[in-house]
């Protein structure tokens, strides 16, 4: 098994019919984690509806995920991803949806992880609405938060998306702030 292909948890099969999706279509896709190899397979154009992506910038990219692969912390005897991000793939190995799960460690309550949810997206276009593969996307996260033994996952998300937190357990929480500083 190639250094891509291994995962701190097997792939769940979901189809979309399982998640609440349309009964009209029937290609199923998996919930996994990222892959080098998605990168070139529409994980970048997945995330263009969250902000700018450079998805020509192939290399910088690659570079990023081996960074993120690498950073680990020890929790319970065990060395757990501080970004765990997953994707929904169809058959055809396409990326239709992800998520991101970034775990800290804190020194409040006795060094409890708390996860923070980021950069949930699906894929532009009517073919990917309502399949449910960004909900699968987030449960998974959830299921992965819960293992790993955090005690809190937070996000922040705009006020249209709230109901959508909602349905999968979240609650309205304190206020969310910004402070946008210039790239360097």
């Amino acid at each position: 098994m190639g250094e891509s292909e291994r995962h701190l948890f097997p792939p769940i099969p979901l189809s979309p019919m399982a998640e609440g999706g349309r009964a009209e279509t029937s290609r199923p896709y998996v919930v996994r984690e990222l892959r080098k190899e998605d990168i070139r397979r529409g994980f970048l154009e997945t995330l263009l509806n969250l902000s700018e992506v450079s998805p020509q910038l192939i290399e910088l990219h690659e570079k990023i995920f081996e960074q993120r692969r690498r950073l680990r912390l020890t929790y319970g005897g065990r060395r757990i991803p501080v970004y765990y991000t997953v994707v929904a793939v169809w058959r055809n190995s396409e990326v239709i949806a992800t998520a991101t799960l970034l775990t800290e460690l804190k020194h409040i309550h006795d060094g409890g992880l708390v996860g923070h949810v980021e950069d949930v997206s699906r894929r532009a276009g009517p073919q990917y609405r309502g399949l449910g593969a960004g909900r699968a996307c987030v449960e998974e996260l959830i299921r992965f938060g819960r293992e790993i033994g955090c005690y809190k996952i937070v996000l922040d998300c705009s006020e249209k998306n709230v109901p959508f937190y909602e349905s999968l357990g979240f609650r309205r929480h304190e206020v969310g702030m910004r402070l946008d500083l210039p790239r360097r």
